[in-house]
């Protein structure tokens, strides 16, 4: 099906749905699958201008306008669909053949003129009450804070190859006709240990397997001296979440007795859970997993190699850019009542 093709039939779909056609009815109205009518009505009452251009093109999550700018230039770019508007509907209802459609390219092309932007938004963690509880208290107790002492950290499983080809439809009658693909379950990955600070990004730390209490200490025994180094032997503080080889007695009884004195570990129950916003190297490590898989690495070697290279080349501006950005991430995290930030 060409783009002039969608474009019309998602017309079609849309003025059926404000004239209030059920999706079977809508279904023998245009010839699609029930299941596809189904979906593409709920699509079309959450958001008409979404469904009509597509998804990626909807007005939601772009920070660059004003309401008023967005709402005009919303107005103009609905006038070149005019499948979906109130008198449309009446339209095709009367006169269903002879409806001008415009191709999809011609509507990305006008949203791009228009200076709209591809924006798909980062997955946010489901929060329950009482992580909210944890975050608010976060924020309000680190209001002050200085995180230019904080090393923030995480551990990673980076799969290879890093962008999945995209599926293949399969057409047949019934589910049962279509033959399954081969998967891996257990593709391979490499699994890392990132730290960064204010002023540099510390060489990543591989290891094999899912990590343990064992291995986070031989990771934290090549880790900590290289971070008192980085703070020249002054006072900092570690960053962890909950993870379970973190709140182990053997860790902690770790950290306790054979780190050295400026080293002082954030406990486990005072770094909120669920909270990968707050945790500034999962905003770094993501930056540069975009920059190693626009590289498209060919092996897992190459991609460990492309990783490592990009890690180090983190300049220090983003970093301090990064951590200037902690204050008004509490201070979302304040105004939402402990819910996700836009970070």
């Amino acid at each position: 099906m060409s783009s002039i093709e969608k474009a019309a039939l998602r017309g079609k779909v849309a003025a059926l749905v404000k004239l209030g056609y059920s999706y079977s009815r809508i279904a023998k109205e245009v010839k699609i699958n029930e299941n596809t009518a189904q979906k593409w009505k709920r699509q079309c009452l959450a958001d008409e201008k979404s469904f009509l251009v597509g998804p990626q093109y909807s007005h939601r999550g772009n920070p660059k306008f004003s309401a008023r700018e967005m709402k005009t230039i919303m107005d103009e770019f609905s006038q070149m669909q005019p499948l979906g508007s109130d008198s449309a509907a009446a339209e095709i209802s009367a006169q269903p053949h002879h409806q001008k459609t415009v191709s999809g390219r011609t509507l990305r092309r006008k949203a791009r003129s228009d200076r709209f932007h591809p924006y798909i938004p980062p997955p946010k963690p489901e929060l329950s009450k009482a992580h909210k509880r944890e975050r608010f208290a976060f924020a309000k107790n680190h209001r002050d804070t200085e995180f230019s002492t904080w090393n923030f950290n995480d551990q990673f499983k980076v799969p290879f190859p890093m962008r999945r080809s995209a599926r293949t439809p399969h057409w047949a009658k019934k589910r049962s006709q279509v033959k399954p693909r081969g998967t891996k379950k257990f593709p391979p990955s490499l699994n890392i240990h990132a730290g960064i600070t204010r002023k540099q990004t510390l060489p990543l730390i591989f290891f094999d397997g899912p990590m343990n209490s064992e291995k986070f200490r031989q990771v934290n025994e090549e880790h900590i001296p290289r971070l008192c180094d980085a703070f020249e032997g002054h006072e900092f503080f570690y960053q962890h979440d909950r993870s379970p080889w973190f709140t182990s007695a053997a860790t902690q009884r770790y950290f306790q007795e054979e780190t050295p004195a400026s080293v002082h570990v954030i406990s486990p129950s005072e770094f909120p859970p669920n909270s990968p916003d707050l945790n500034l190297c999962e905003n770094e490590m993501a930056t540069v997993l975009k920059r190693v898989a626009a590289r498209k690495p060919r092996s897992i070697e190459q991609m460990r190699e492309f990783l490592a290279e990009k890690w180090l080349a983190v300049t220090p501006a983003e970093l301090e850019a990064l951590y200037d950005s902690m204050g008004d991430r509490l201070k979302q995290v304040r105004a939402k009542k402990g819910g996700n930030t836009d970070y």
